[in-house]
Formats: structure tokens, C-alpha cells, sequence
């Protein structure tokens, strides 16, 4: 939609080194000495048996969620990433990231973009709404045991970020115990009580 896409060209154009650190909502005095792996471009995935490029929005999520595991006190002992599979979404998503990450970075082209986008507040599309998602989730102890699960929904990504909002704010006034502070979705709510929210929405949260 027009107002994503601005938010990534104002980003683009006003960000700096330290809000493009993998750990910029955590505070540099608890931020570990060592950092977990990040991954950019392709490679291949043994766990998921297939090639991987990095998620149009995972620099902003990992974030979050390593925001999530410092307030759980598992920042360090914890990596994650998000990224796509199959060889067509592998293929766009990374052109699309190159070329956002080379072009978009010139104020010249930033501007001949910004001037051909929908305005801003219309929303997405009625196309871009219509569909379904799913997001495959694999997690992987220390051990090297595997641990699968499934996040899916008969919508698609625009108007579940909708109701996920909707029900993050209403798990937030339903709680009398929460701190305040910078908290995320599953800290502030809590996981399991944010998951059962959701599954009463209509989504699908599974583990394998």
C-alpha cells in the first residue's frame, strides 16, 4: 500500500547506522558482546531442505522479536531470522531487495517513486487483500532436535495485521499485572494468551 511503501522510502531517508542494528531496541548496555548470525542474500537451508533469501520484512520483525527475548531474558541463547522458500518467492524477493537496497537509496529515485505512489491512508488494494497466508515455523534446540509449527489464516497478511492489532490491544486492557515500558505484542499480552486471542479470531497456530 501507499503508506507501507512511504515508510520505507522516510526509513530509507532518514534512518541511521544505529537504527539499522540488528539489536536497535535493545539498550547498548545490554546488548551481548556477541552477536547472533545474520544472514543476507541467498543460501541454501538444510533444515528446510531448499534455497532462502531473507523476508521483505525482516529487518524490521527480528527486531521485535529480539526485543521479546531480551524482556524474557533469552537474548542471549536465542537466534532468529525470517525468510521465504521456494524457488519463485526466493528469486522476487531477493531482486526486489537488491534493487530496493541499491536504488531506493538515492534521494533522486526515492523521489520519482514517492510521487507515482497511492496516497497514503487509502490502504491496500481490494486485490491485495483477498487471499490467505501461512507461515511455516522451524525452531532448533541445542541438542539439534527440530520443532515444527504452522501460523496460518484464511486472510491475508493485510487484514490479519488488522486483527492481530485488535487483539494485542485488547489482551493489553484485559491484563491488571502487565509493566509498563517498551514492550512487544507477546510481552505485554503474553505468548499463550495472544495465541489463544488469535485461534478465537479464525487463525491457525500449530505446532508439529
Amino acid at each position: 500500500s501507499g503508506g507501507t511503501m512511504r515508510s520505507i522510502l522516510n526509513l530509507l531517508a532518514t534512518g541511521t547506522a544505529k537504527d539499522h542494528h540488528p539489536l536497535a531496541f535493545v539498550s547498548k548496555a545490554d546488548r551481548p558482546k556477541r552477536m547472533e548470525p545474520m544472514k543476507k542474500g541467498l543460501w541454501w537451508d538444510s533444515d528446510i531442505k531448499g534455497w532462502s533469501a531473507p523476508f521483505l520484512m525482516a529487518p524490521i520483525n527480528e527486531k521485535v522479536v529480539r526485543r521479546s527475548n531480551f524482556l524474557n531474558g533469552r537474548l542471549t541463547n536465542t537466534t532468529y531470522m525470517e525468510q521465504v522458500g521456494g524457488p519463485l518467492k526466493v528469486c522476487v524477493m531477493f531482486t526486489a531487495m537488491v534493487w530496493s537496497c541499491v536504488l531506493l537509496f538515492i534521494p533522486q529515485v526515492r523521489n520519482f517513486v514517492d510521487a507515482r505512489l497511492p496516497p497514503a491512508g487509502g490502504g491496500p488494494s481490494e486485490v491485495m487483500r483477498k487471499g490467505k497466508f501461512k507461515i511455516h515455523v522451524t525452531g532448533k534446540t541445542n541438542d539439534g532436535a527440530l520443532i515444527e509449527g504452522e501460523l496460518k489464516a484464511g486472510i491475508s497478511g493485510y487484514p490479519f495485521t488488522a486483527v492481530s492489532a485488535v487483539e494485542t490491544a485488547a489482551g493489553v486492557l484485559a491484563r491488571t499485572d502487565a509493566a509498563g515500558g517498551l514492550l512487544t505484542p507477546t510481552t505485554a499480552v503474553g505468548g499463550p494468551a495472544l495465541c489463544d486471542r488469535l485461534t478465537k479470531a479464525g487463525c491457525t497456530i500449530e505446532a508439529k
